[in-house]
């Protein structure tokens, strides 16, 4: 956080800065979090606070294909819990379901995904750049991750991604199973602000 000035920000802003240790979380065991079946650790703090404002970045990712709102929720629960969900990694559709089951815990009061710069490809640490410049904000988890696969779709992104329905990945199946952001295109409305890729991300919904 130092290195990339979000903790200066955030303490110049007048935020506390907390860093979670061991004894920081507790278990949860959330119903119809089937492929967690001993349950996950959440910080206590989150059950504590009113909302919680989630800050995703666009872009692929070498094991999930792509990492944004939902995927970005893995960074609640701790090291251990994510080595068990790394062991079900080559299980790619239930390593996509366990992702989405951590949401049962605690949603996401509202987002604001960073796709100022984008990975096509590669990811989470390095890849091919694009720079659409954009930030994505929603209060709804599915519209926001729908909305980001669109986007990458319209700039050539990996096969995982271009060849299919953003409403066919894994991740998003299982969230709109469990009830936890919009359920089809129809329910999206998309006000934009001067954005040439507007027409060509609507169509994608609609495949």
């Amino acid at each position: 956080m130092k290195k990339v000035g979000i903790y200066e920000a955030a303490v110049q802003g007048g935020a506390e800065v907390v860093v979670f240790g061991e004894g920081d979380y507790e278990r949860v065991n959330p119903e119809n979090s089937h492929h967690w079946p001993d349950g996950f650790r959440i910080p206590r703090l989150v059950k504590q606070v009113d909302h919680i404002i989630s800050l995703p970045v666009a872009k692929t990712h070498i094991i999930a294909d792509f990492t944004m709102g939902i995927k970005n929720w893995v960074g609640l629960i701790p090291p251990f819990d994510r080595n068990y969900l790394h062991l079900k990694e080559e299980e790619k559709e239930n390593f996509a379901r366990m992702i989405s089951e951590i949401h049962l815990a605690r949603k996401p009061s509202f987002l604001v995904m960073d796709a100022t710069k984008v990975f096509l490809s590669g990811g989470p640490s390095r890849g091919d750049l694009a720079e659409p410049g954009l930030v994505i904000a929603s209060s709804d988890l599915v519209a926001n991750d729908v909305i980001g696969l669109a986007l990458l779709k319209t700039l050539g992104t990996i096969e995982e991604i271009q060849e299919k329905s953003v409403w066919d990945q894994p991740q998003i199946k299982r969230a709109v199973e469990l009830g936890l952001g919009v359920k089809g295109p129809s329910e999206i409305t998309l006000r934009t602000y001067n954005i040439p890729e507007e027409e060509k991300i609507l169509k994608e919904l609609l495949r």
